[in-house]
């Protein structure tokens, strides 16, 4: 009797711990506690569990594994995995800014794409410029592999490709990527020239430019494409740079910057979370789009479908490139050596109510 109580004792000392405030929770259900349970060896449960294959456990074997994983709620232990196998099945995404609906809505369509390959995804913000910090931070991020968008906001891109110690396989993707590493490049040149010559089109003779400090460079599409279709057109380039790109920081700039030199008749926004901003601020000093202002946007997020005026946009690829990115990728953690990976995809114009060729 005595030994059956002790059994029975460390039976339920394996399955609860009691914690500092005297209450008590269940305890993470390990391999050997699914072994014992089927009276396997521990060893035959994580080659199960790994996918590893085996001609020594059968079918049958297999089945009656992962259904006990099931009803026994078994949930893996990343950290014990991650020294088994080296590798943590998580994903890193690198992004300049969360709060920015575009990069919202890449983390989202990767962490579909990531999910269905069993892996997970963490999200990381990297800001706007390169820090020292960040790279540590890079190199210690515990991911298999890093999805990484605007690297060369930062200055991050001559680090990427020369590499440094701890650092996973990374695929960059945005508009400006280089090819010496894997890169899924964006070319927003034709359609930004689209939506200039759609405006001029329009008979807007004082078309601006919104953008940030990070876009005004001659290596950014949006920015040459505007310059060479307004000097084509005969107009003046006129550029409103905004400190920022939320939205807040851009209504009032833009109503500022109004007051002071008065209303241009058309603005293409280097985003369109700006444009967002921009279409606020325009209604705050009670000015209609597009009657008074035409407005254009880039990137194709949602949200601008769902104004009362819906804007007019730069679509990016969004579902392709992502897909594109996660393919290169899983080549890349699975054959470190191979040749760069690269691609280049185009955005498309999209024309809507804010920029009507006839009103």
């Amino acid at each position: 009797l005595l030994t059956a109580m002790r059994e029975n004792a460390k039976m339920k000392a394996t399955r609860v711990r009691y914690n500092v405030c005297g209450g008590s929770e269940k305890m993470q259900i390990t391999i050997v506690d699914i072994a014992k349970e089927l009276n396997v060896s521990h060893s035959t449960v994580s080659r199960v569990i790994n996918n590893r294959t085996d001609r020594f456990i059968s079918e049958r074997t297999r089945q009656r594994v992962l259904d006990a994983c099931r009803k026994m709620g078994y949930q893996p232990n990343t950290s014990a995995r991650a020294l088994v196998t080296g590798k943590t099945h998580r994903i890193g995404f690198w992004a300049p800014s969360l709060d920015i609906a575009f990069f919202q809505e890449v983390a989202n369509t990767f962490r579909r794409l990531v999910r269905q390959s069993n892996y997970d995804l963490v999200t990381m913000e990297m800001g706007f410029e390169f820090t020292d910090s960040f790279r540590k931070g890079l190199s210690r991020s515990n991911v298999d592999g890093t999805l990484m968008y605007g690297s060369e906001l930062g200055g991050l891109q001559d680090i990427l490709e020369t590499g440094f110690p701890g650092m996973a396989p990374v695929v960059n993707l945005g508009p400006l990527c280089k090819g010496r590493i894997d890169s899924v490049t964006i070319d927003l040149y034709d359609a930004s020239r689209h939506a200039m010559e759609h405006l001029v089109q329009m008979g807007r003779q004082r078309i601006a430019h919104v953008l940030t400090d990070f876009t005004r460079n001659d290596q950014d599409d949006r920015y040459r494409a505007y310059g060479e279709v307004v000097g084509q057109a005969g107009r003046e380039p006129e550029y409103i740079v905004v400190p920022h790109w939320s939205k807040p920081v851009v209504r009032q700039a833009l109503c500022d910057y109004i007051r002071r030199n008065g209303c241009p008749d058309a603005l293409f926004c280097a985003n369109d979370t700006i444009a967002i901003g921009a279409y606020r601020g325009l209604l705050d000093l009670g000015l209609r789009v597009p009657a008074d202002v035409a407005l254009v946007g880039c990137d194709g997020i949602e949200d601008i479908e769902f104004l009362e005026i819906p804007l007019s946009t730069i679509a990016q690829p969004l579902d392709a490139m992502c897909r594109q990115a996660w393919q290169f990728l899983l080549r890349r953690m699975e054959k470190r050596d191979q040749a760069p990976q690269t691609a280049v995809l185009t955005a498309n114009f999209i024309a809507r109510r804010s920029s009507p060729l006839v009103l």
